[in-house]
């Protein structure tokens, strides 16, 4: 893997492990050449579906200003996407973004109010960075999407716990209610659709409280109501 992000990317360093879900992920560390993130894309991951992640980051990168998206780095050819193959003959499609230093929201223990208004207004912006941008792979069909939300219903059954069944299908039908019923008067635009506490990134302030330094993995990232 090391030879071969070499060859692709001319960037010389070692790579690190990270946590992923779907992808491989490796922080690769590139001495004065900066610090990166080499991410393997899993097969079931379309070469349309990366593109069209990469186009907005690349976006959000040049725009949001109240927050960082990765940035796509190009290999030594000109590509932002290349393919590897494996010591099986499988071929799998290959990334490199600069990597973002940052506390996951999930480590930090208290949230003052400032900090809390921060986060919703840097949500906000990226989202108006986001509204006019178009894709030909922004229509996707996730189950993560909140238009799909009442899939849920076939599975409280697995919900062991009676009380927090009845919790899960009371929120259903609460959903079905007020939501759904709001969804035609609502805008489409492109959402990130994944911003939780392991994917956005904080940065202290030294006046107190936390900025946002930015925002990880646009792998759910689809055209929905906003």
């Amino acid at each position: 893997m090391q030879n071969s992000v070499q060859d692709l990317y001319g960037i010389e360093g070692d790579l690190e492990p990270l946590p992923a879900e779907w992808d491989q992920n490796f922080k690769l560390n590139g001495g004065d050449a900066g610090t990166f993130v080499v991410k393997i894309a899993n097969r079931g991951c379309i070469t349309e579906v990366l593109e069209f992640q990469n186009s907005a980051m690349n976006r959000l990168s040049e725009r949001w200003k109240s927050g960082k998206s990765p940035r796509v780095v190009t290999s030594l050819s000109g590509n932002s996407i290349s393919t590897i193959t494996n010591s099986a003959g499988v071929i799998f499609n290959i990334r490199v973004l600069t990597y973002l230093p940052g506390q996951p929201l999930a480590g930090v223990q208290t949230l003052c109010e400032q900090t809390q208004y921060r986060l919703g207004y840097s949500l906000g912006e990226l989202d108006q960075h986001l509204f006019d941008f178009q894709h030909p792979a922004m229509n996707r069909d996730l189950p993560w999407d909140l238009r799909q939300a009442d899939w849920i219903t076939s599975h409280t059954r697995r919900i062991a716990d009676v009380r927090r069944r009845g919790i899960v299908e009371r929120i259903i039908l609460q959903h079905r209610a007020r939501v759904v019923t709001m969804l035609p008067k609502l805008s489409m635009s492109v959402i990130h659709n994944d911003a939780n506490d392991e994917n956005l990134l904080l940065e202290a302030d030294p006046e107190g409280g936390w900025n946002v330094a930015g925002l990880l993995d646009f792998g759910d990232m689809l055209r929905t109501n906003t």
